[in-house]
């Protein structure tokens, strides 16, 4: 028998593995549009404090930080608004890193970056019925004129938490980010697995 004073927590409790899996499903191919899940994309987010204080680490980050509800893509990264003070960094895991890195000495006694990563979930959605496709989960106006590029925010998919990008137009059409919870994945899989997208709702639209 082991000694009571020799047992520690790493004897009790397995670790916990984050590493990130495609959900079960794998991408989903609907009618006229595409989800693609983002194994390998990295996430960050930005905290300053509300003063003037707070200002001058986003300008030591040699960046430009968005408005409320925009993004901004810079290089292989986006920028984008999420509250007041607070944004997320999302691009490939590695230019993520490497930009949190360097951004804590200048956000330093005035803000943090925390890490993020793999307590998420990325995926793009795209092609002539995206929208569609996401509405039927999500109460956002996603036309042109209501949520143009640029624009991002947080929302619900159904009934979990969700953050909604709009990219650059692709040659599939217009193109989403996505973000869920990790553990959240499978289930948003699901609603897209499911999704009508079939319905029109051209008369929505612009």
């Amino acid at each position: 028998m082991i000694p009571r004073e020799s047992v520690s927590m790493a004897d009790l409790v397995e670790p916990v593995n984050l590493r990130r899996r495609t959900p079960p499903g794998g991408d989903i191919d609907g009618p006229g549009f595409r989800l693609i899940f983002h194994p390998f994309e990295g996430i960050a987010k930005i905290q300053l404090l509300a003063s003037p204080a707070g200002n001058d680490p986003a300008h030591r980050l040699g960046v430009q930080l968005p408005e409320p509800c925009q993004g901004i893509e810079a290089g292989p990264l986006l920028f984008a608004w999420i509250a007041p003070h607070e944004w997320l960094v999302i691009g490939p895991e590695g230019d993520v890193g490497h930009f949190s890195r360097e951004a804590r000495d200048s956000t330093a006694g005035h803000g943090l970056i925390t890490d993020i990563t793999h307590a998420c979930a990325v995926f793009e959605l795209s092609g002539p019925a995206a929208r569609e496709a996401l509405n039927t989960h999500c109460p956002l106006d996603l036309s042109d004129r209501a949520f143009p590029v640029g624009r991002a925010t947080r929302s619900l998919l159904a009934d979990i938490n969700l953050f909604v990008s709009r990219r650059q137009d692709g040659a599939r059409g217009p193109a989403f980010t996505l973000i869920v919870d990790q553990t959240m994945a499978a289930y948003a899989t699901r609603m897209f697995a499911g999704s009508p997208a079939t319905v029109s709702y051209t008369a929505l639209l612009p």
